[in-house]
């Protein structure tokens, strides 16, 4: 446990150093920070109170506090081996396997804990009408009854995300569907092609065109029921959010549908790069589940031409994780023990900082993942802001 710090011992220290001294020591992270919330990951400078956040427990707590302020001194940058870098104040406790160390303090010996998502929840069938609206004037009735209650089964999943890597909808109100394949996937293909039949009566049609393997298939009330609960466009197609605590035999079907559709597979690793960061930030916490150690990062395209038309520059978002789950031995700066995920600091740099600071207070655990590692806030939120709330009104009066 992180101490807590009284209101008599911040009133202390005040006295002690003065005012600056304080807004100074008690804040965190720089604006754009990634915290991992429910069910997405945003920047802290864009997180909410009540809004529900990952703590080190691998638990979803609500946010009940936030402190925001200009910071004008030293910040630590710190990275390691499987996570992009991140800017907090040297004051910050983070969690490693000796505990909760500030950032100042920590070397590169140091180990960081990520905490893993520990709910397990499966959903074994969801209904149409929760995602579409049935026109009134929708003739196949016999289709909306037979797509009431649809099975959250392997078949379901290899569409789904099937949909969020390839689909694209074209034609008068987006009747058509076209997933987009290479030519040596023919055979998950055709079971796809099956998947179609059995759940939905619906025979697509398979079609190469030049160096892509099409599949097509027409129905406005599917395609609007894969647009609703995954989203529309490759930037912001993602996983429902309930399909991150299905049972692990379910999450390796997404995994492995996905890695078919936008990865590579290679003889010691996988590798999987999309521009959807939500998509690709859920699959990197579906690996963590399953017990792998996945690398996250994000490089920047640069803009081309393609048949006359300029591609604006866009930024992928990768994970590498390498074939077996269970081989420590291969990546030795990364350990998965199914309830946190350790790893190594690579990179640790003091530099000057002028600029807005965050720091969130978290019901119950008083900690959440920032920066993709475990952060404490130490219950200091309501003291500081007490404190100077009574100090305004002192010297208004």
């Amino acid at each position: 446990e992180c101490p807590r710090i009284s209101r008599d011992e911040i009133e202390i220290e005040r006295q002690i150093y003065g005012d600056a001294y304080i807004k100074q020591e008690y804040n965190c992270f720089t604006p754009k920070t990634l915290v991992t919330c429910n069910p997405s990951w945003k920047p802290i400078g864009d997180v909410v109170i009540g809004e529900r956040v990952l703590t080190h427990t691998g638990e979803y707590s609500p946010v009940e506090g936030i402190m925001r302020r200009q910071y004008d001194g030293e910040m630590i940058r710190l990275k390691t081996y499987f996570s992009p870098e991140f800017e907090c104040t040297p004051n910050h406790p983070l969690l490693t396997r000796q505990g909760w160390i500030k950032a100042e303090e920590l070397t590169k010996d140091h180990w960081l804990l990520e905490a893993i998502p520990q709910k397990i929840e499966d959903i074994e069938s969801i209904k149409l009408t929760d995602f579409v609206t049935i026109p009134k004037s929708f003739r196949s009735k016999w289709r909306v009854h037979k797509l009431e209650n649809i099975p959250v089964n392997n078949a379901f999943l290899r569409l789904l995300v099937s949909y969020i890597c390839e689909g694209t909808t074209s034609g008068s109100n987006g009747r058509q569907m076209l997933l987009s394949f290479s030519l040596h996937d023919e055979a998950f293909v055709d079971i796809l092609r099956q998947d179609l039949r059995d759940l939905f009566g619906i025979e697509g049609k398979k079609q190469r065109y030049h160096n892509v393997l099409l599949l097509m298939f027409g129905s406005v009330l599917v395609n609007r029921f894969f647009e609703g609960l995954a989203g529309k466009g490759a930037l912001n197609k993602h996983l429902p959010p309930w399909m991150l605590h299905l049972p692990k035999e379910k999450q390796r079907v997404i995994w492995d549908t996905a890695l078919l559709c936008e990865g590579t597979n290679r003889p010691e690793q996988r590798r999987l790069g999309m521009i959807s960061q939500q998509f690709v930030l859920q699959l990197r916490t579906i690996l963590l589940r399953l017990g792998f150690r996945p690398s996250y990062g994000t490089v920047k395209t640069l803009a081309d031409v393609i048949e006359g038309r300029v591609v604006n520059s866009k930024r992928v978002h990768f994970l590498v994780t390498h074939n077996d789950a269970t081989n420590v031995k291969a990546w030795p700066r990364g350990l998965n023990d199914g309830t946190n995920f350790h790893t190594k600091i690579q990179r640790l740099e003091r530099f000057p900082y002028i600029g807005d600071v965050i720091n969130l207070q978290v019901q119950k655990q008083q900690s959440y993942i920032a920066g993709f590692h475990s952060a404490h806030n130490c219950e200091f939120l309501d003291e500081i802001s007490a404190i100077f709330t009574e100090k305004a009104l002192n010297e208004s009066m």
